[in-house]
C-alpha cells in the first residue's frame, strides 16, 4: 500500500528528489494502518510498516501518521513519516557521498519527512501546493527542502495541469534543481484514462535530477494508459 504521505499526490517527488535514486519512502508493503474521519471534516491516519529484510522486522520498516481537512473548496493534509535502514545507495552513489562514509557503513540510513499540502477547488480550476522537508542519514547529515505549485484546468473531458517543483539540497552549494512540467488526461472510464506529459528539469551543479551528470538539464516525454485498481 502507498504511505499516507503519499496521499498528498506526487509525494515521491518530494521525498528524496534529485539524489539518482528512485524515492524509497513512496510504497511500503507490510503495512497496517489505522485511519479515521470525524464529521468536521478533518481526518486522521496512522499506521507501521514491516521491513522486508531477513530477521528483521525493524530494518527498512517506517512508521507515518497524517492530517487532513476536507472541506467546502479545501483539501489539506499534512503528513510525516520516519523510515529506519532504507537502502540509499553506496558511497560511490551521489547520495552516498553527501551523507558520508560513517553513516553509510551498513549501506543504510535513517529517513525523516514531513511533508504538508493543499488544493483549492475554484470549479474548473484547482491551484494546489506542497511543501515538504526530509532529513537524510543517521545524524541527519543531509537536509532536503521540496516545493511544488501547480495548477489542473478542465478541459472537455479530460484535463490539463502545470507545475513547478523545486528541491534544493541544503548541504549543496549548488543543490537546486528546478523542474517544469505539462500534462494532459484523458478519461476512458473512472479507473481508466490516456495520458501524455512533457517536462523540463534544470539542475544546479551539483545535482542531477533526471540526467546522468551533475548541472545537466533534462528533458522528457511520455504517453501511456493507466488503470487504477
Amino acid at each position: 500500500m502507498y504511505t499516507t504521505a503519499r496521499s498528498t499526490r506526487n509525494a515521491q517527488r518530494v521525498f528524496a528528489y534529485g539524489l539518482g535514486k528512485t524515492d524509497p519512502l513512496s510504497r511500503a508493503d507490510n503495512a497496517v494502518t489505522y485511519s479515521i474521519r470525524l464529521h468536521n471534516g478533518v481526518g486522521f491516519s496512522a499506521g507501521h510498516a514491516f521491513g522486508e529484510k531477513a530477521a528483521s522486522f525493524a530494518s527498512n520498516s517506517s512508521d507515518f501518521a497524517l492530517v487532513s481537512y476536507v472541506d467546502g473548496r479545501w483539501n489539506v493534509r499534512a503528513a510525516y513519516q520516519h523510515s529506519d535502514g532504507v537502502d540509499l545507495g553506496a558511497a560511490t552513489t551521489q547520495l552516498g557521498a553527501l551523507v558520508g562514509a560513517a553513516h553509510l557503513a551498513s549501506a543504510t540510513v535513517k529517513v525523516n519527512s514531513a511533508i504538508v499540502g493543499a488544493v483549492y477547488d475554484l470549479g474548473s480550476v484547482k491551484l494546489h501546493g506542497t511543501y515538504g522537508d526530509t532529513r537524510v542519514g543517521n545524524g541527519g547529515a543531509v537536509a532536503i527542502r521540496s516545493y511544488m505549485a501547480g495548477v489542473t484546468v478542465s478541459a472537455g473531458p479530460g484535463t490539463i495541469c502545470a507545475s513547478w517543483n523545486r528541491n534544493d539540497i541544503r548541504d549543496v552549494r549548488a543543490g537546486v534543481s528546478d523542474q517544469y512540467g505539462l500534462d494532459y488526461t484523458y478519461p476512458l472510464s473512472k479507473r481508466t484514462y490516456l495520458y501524455a506529459a512533457a517536462g523540463y528539469t534544470k539542475n544546479g551543479d551539483d545535482v542531477r535530477l533526471n540526467t546522468a551528470r551533475n548541472g545537466l538539464s533534462g528533458r522528457e516525454v511520455e504517453t501511456g494508459i493507466r488503470h487504477t485498481f
